[in-house]
């Protein structure tokens, strides 16, 4: 609060003759003081910086789910927590994070754009009609069918399509047996130390294994590239022959979250990657 204080004008003494002279002494001795003062040399600056007191972190008690396995990653800190996060778990369907990321450093994107036609072929067909025979997730698509690489990736990352992880991997890199080779040569560049890439680009399969400590790096990763991290957030995407499709992670939009990927199979009966801003 700020305090303004208003006071009676007062009279100025009247100045008599006889002290003039010694008026204009003082003024005379103040500015040579002043002179001399601008003439001498600067002193060296000196910088006080203030900085505020650090708060010492204090332990947060995290509500694991039991049984389970998780990890818990804050930008800036790293790995905060975890309950069994070096043990080995099948990834299920949060494999196509690797997929995404992979198939992105091969062909990349940049926020806006939706890369090249892709043109579907009956391999592509096959693919969908094997995922209907094991009851996988899947995209409906046609030979002829063009779908650029952006909505391969959001028909991958969203309705979580295995065929159309397998479809990518493929046309990215040739053959899923090459693919395979990639993945594990980018897992170890990027110290998914305990991450195995299995047979297929889905997860699906149960030989794709990792860790949650691993899956929550990947996790960073994923958030780190801006074309995935848009796909993961979107609750719903738009095919040509498929329609509408809308995404498995029912979460999102819950307590600042934005993504990531859900997954499951025989062996992980309910994973969740998920990244969110907290304030």
């Amino acid at each position: 609060m700020r305090l303004v204080s208003v006071q009676p004008p007062q009279r100025k003494p009247v100045e008599r003759r006889k002290n003039t002279k010694v008026a204009r002494w003082v003024v005379l001795m103040v500015l040579i003081a002043g002179l001399v003062n601008y003439a001498r040399p600067l002193p060296s600056p000196t910088t006080l910086v203030q900085l505020p007191d650090t708060l010492a972190p204090t332990s947060v008690a995290v509500a694991w789910p039991s049984p389970g396995y998780g990890s818990l990653f804050v930008d800036g800190y790293g790995a905060v927590a975890a309950q069994q996060g070096d043990d080995i778990i099948a990834t299920a369907s949060i494999a196509k994070v690797i997929t995404a990321l992979c198939v992105l450093e091969k062909s990349p994107l940049q926020p806006g754009e939706t890369g090249p036609l892709i043109t579907m072929t009956q391999e592509d067909l096959d693919l969908y009609n094997a995922e209907i025979g094991r009851n996988g997730s899947r995209l409906y698509v046609e030979p002829g069918e063009q779908l650029s690489e952006y909505q391969l990736l959001q028909a991958m990352l969203i309705p979580s399509a295995n065929n159309i992880a397998n479809t990518l991997a493929v046309w990215a890199f040739g053959s899923l047996d090459a693919y395979q080779t990639y993945a594990t040569n980018f897992a170890q560049r990027h110290e998914l130390v305990r991450t195995h890439i299995g047979t297929d680009a889905s997860g699906f399969d149960p030989s794709t294994t990792s860790t949650a400590n691993d899956l929550a790096k990947l996790g960073q990763l994923a958030v780190a590239n801006p074309v995935l991290a848009e796909i993961a957030s979107q609750k719903s995407a738009s095919f040509p022959r498929a329609g509408t499709i809308y995404n498995y992670n029912s979460a999102l939009g819950v307590s600042g979250i934005d993504g990531v990927k859900t997954g499951n199979n025989d062996q992980n009966l309910g994973g969740l990657l998920f990244s969110a801003i907290l304030t």
